[in-house]
């Protein structure tokens, strides 16, 4: 893999959504664009892989991570900003720059 700005997206989810009962059909339907939105990135070959942890709502170590490429931070925080289910207040995260001395994405499939 060539050197390039790479950047890590954590996500967990806000307070409100960590308990089932507080979601709603609409939240559902934003957390599908969620979805859709890292998709077309990585279609866009903006994004390397995105995924969380296989745990329930309210377990304290669920969270979401992507790796992704971007010309700066403040592009990266630009390009996040976007996120559904950031802008309507699901999911909170942090943006952070990144470091992939180690890979074997060859072997994903």
């Amino acid at each position: 893999m060539s050197e390039q700005n790479l950047y890590v997206y954590h996500l967990k989810l806000a307070p409100k959504y960590t308990d089932p009962a507080n979601w709603t059909d609409a939240d559902h339907q934003i957390i599908g664009q969620h979805a859709q939105f890292f998709i077309d990135l990585g279609k866009q070959g903006v994004l390397l892989f995105a995924g969380r942890t296989d745990l329930p709502p309210g377990d304290a170590n669920l969270f979401g991570i992507a790796v992704f490429k971007a010309d700066s931070l403040e592009s990266a925080k630009a390009i996040m900003a976007n996120d559904p289910a950031r802008r309507h207040g699901i999911q909170v995260g942090e943006i952070l720059p990144f470091r992939l001395p180690i890979h074997f994405i060859e072997n994903f499939g």
